[in-house]
């Protein structure tokens, strides 16, 4: 059964719903510039603490955060990376979450069906109860039971949280995890061929509000499962340029996929994120034809 939500702004959320992200980055300055000239982002400063788990509230720590803004809404919330990871060298990364009714209810979901609790619940402020899964095949992915704030006001605009893409080992048990835990419909969509001349399918997750992410097999086999987000555009082609000229990496060059035409990104801080616009209906055509 579906569930709306009550939330404290006019957002329109159901169970399943994803509706915000977080960056934990090494250098909040230089991902603050690379998202404000990619996508137009303004931040505001904030002073906050640490998502503190309610069994272990004296994890709390003073925290520097920016909250990134779109026209006039919040978006997205960058974090600096604890001091004590720095020497690691580890990548920056975006996590994504997915907008619950009930939090605790949905965490004994996870482990019923097959999944694992890594943190929380926890209080973020004022702003929501969260809480870390991951999935059966080592996807993680955060939880969001909202209290002030049901996350992105702008979703699906032009430069905000649009789908979430899972990558993971297994379609098939990857979605009966998620159908089991957020009632996701899921609908197979056929592919192209692999290198090894088998065919593939993209599974697309879906909400009584529409399509909200899909799911491809590996390439890489041996490799953990993951979620990635996408930020919604008007040409994912142009847009994609546009990230290697502000210091990007492109991973995947713009493709068809059956819900829009998407590109990976690194960001150059190491985050992995994708751009998702509509395909292209004008073909290319040479410039001899033109003249």
């Amino acid at each position: 059964m579906t569930v709306v939500s009550p939330t404290a702004s006019s957002q329109f959320l159901v169970h399943g719903s994803p509706n915000w992200v977080d960056l934990e980055t090494p250098d909040v300055a230089r991902s603050r510039a690379f998202y404000r000239d990619l996508f137009g982002w303004r931040f505001r400063d904030r002073f906050s603490f640490r998502t503190s788990d309610i069994t272990q509230p004296d994890w709390d720590e003073a925290q520097a955060t920016s909250m990134a803004v779109l026209s006039g809404q919040p978006s997205a919330e960058l974090h600096e990376r604890d001091a004590r990871f720095h020497d690691m060298k580890l990548p920056a990364k975006w996590e994504p979450f997915v907008h619950v009714v009930d939090l605790a209810s949905t965490l004994r979901r996870v482990e019923l069906a097959g999944g694992q609790v890594l943190s929380g619940p926890a209080e973020r402020g004022s702003m929501a109860m969260v809480a870390t899964i991951v999935d059966p095949f080592d996807a993680v992915l955060s939880l969001w039971q909202p209290r002030d704030s049901s996350g992105s006001t702008n979703l699906h605009s032009v430069g905000s949280l649009t789908w979430l893409d899972l990558e993971t080992p297994d379609l098939g048990g990857a979605g009966r995890f998620y159908r089991a835990v957020f009632d996701w419909t899921v609908t197979e969509q056929p592919m192209g061929m692999r290198s090894d001349g088998s065919f593939d399918s993209y599974l697309v997750f879906g909400t009584a509000l529409g399509p909200v992410g899909g799911a491809v097999r590996s390439a890489i086999s041996d490799i953990p499962a993951s979620w990635c987000p996408s930020f919604s555009v008007i040409d994912t082609d142009v847009m994609a340029h546009a990230a290697t000229r502000f210091g990007a990496v492109v991973m995947s060059e713009p493709y068809d996929l059956p819900v829009g035409r998407q590109a990976v990104i690194v960001d150059p801080e190491g985050a992995v994120f994708s751009l998702l616009g509509p395909v292209r209906h004008i073909k290319r055509c040479r410039l001899s034809t033109l003249i």
